[in-house]
């Protein structure tokens, strides 16, 4: 493993405008098609699913390849929400037995899904700081250098 950030993809950096100015690896696998929400994703997770495909409007940075890491973040963020409802009825502190309080384990398995989310969401480029970074070609717009590029001249 290589010391440093980890690289991000080609089309990520095309969509930053290589800030870097380093070397983009044209021959980097480029995945077809557009995400799909695979079967075992629960109900609350493909409520998720579907709020952020849609948000993301067919950038292309994500594809096909990337669908289970993309459902892991969708299952997070559910179990999160799930998490803070039960909070919400039980109560950050619990009874013991012997009369003492103590924090309610719910607590730590939202902290263990908040914490899955927003390490994924880090990774997909879905958070503030990451959008920040990106410069989505519109719908219908041709991305000259991209086709300068691809044609090798």
């Amino acid at each position: 493993m290589t010391p440093g950030p980890k690289q991000k993809p080609s089309a990520q950096e095309r969509l930053e405008g290589n800030p870097g100015h380093r070397a983009v690896n044209h021959d980097e696998p480029r995945p077809a098609g557009e995400p799909i929400a695979p079967d075992w994703l629960s109900d609350a997770g493909r409520v998720v699913w579907d709020r952020v495909i849609e948000s993301m409007g067919g950038s292309g940075v994500h594809t096909q390849a990337d669908e289970n890491v993309l459902a892991m973040y969708c299952e997070s963020v559910a179990d999160y929400a799930g998490f803070t409802e039960k909070l919400r009825v039980q109560g950050e502190t619990i009874v013991t037995a012997a009369g003492n309080g103590k924090r309610n384990p719910i607590s730590i398995a939202r902290n263990e899904a908040r914490a899955a989310a927003l390490r994924l969401a880090g990774e997909l480029g879905l958070t503030p700081s990451a959008r920040t970074k990106l410069h989505a070609i519109g719908a219908g717009e041709k991305d000259e250098l991209q086709d300068f590029l691809d044609r090798g001249v």
